[in-house]
């Protein structure tokens, strides 16, 4: 088990992060509704549930070095869960606060109820 700063740990080749709901990061996904064609064609707004809104970030300078295939962050609500290959092709890179995030929308997550 590799500890890392910001709380996070490596365990079983799963990068682990305990954050509370409301870190999550209001971009790249926070719409409360999509819209979407219906198969007679006609276009419906649908309701986001708030676990697919926003975003998660991986910082990348911490997490370089290690070695690691799946990231799960915890919340008091939810545990969402990516394979690593897709948080990078999902992601979005960005420097935010003078460090090298990965911003990964939660729609790609696999999310599921604690």
């Amino acid at each position: 088990m590799a500890k890392m700063r910001y709380g996070q740990i490596i365990e079983d080749r799963k990068l682990i992060k305990k954050e509370p709901e409301k870190g999550k990061l209001r971009m790249l996904g926070l719409k409360s509704t999509v819209k979407r064609r219906m198969p007679d064609g006609k276009i419906v707004k649908q309701k986001v549930p708030r676990q697919y809104q926003g975003s998660w970030t991986l910082n990348l300078d911490e997490t370089t070095n290690h070695d690691f295939d799946h990231i799960y962050y915890f919340t008091e609500l939810f545990v969402y869960r990516i394979d690593k290959k897709k948080a990078y092709e999902k992601g979005t890179f960005k420097v935010l606060g003078g460090e090298k995030k990965l911003v990964i929308p939660c729609k790609h997550f696999d999310v599921e109820e604690r």
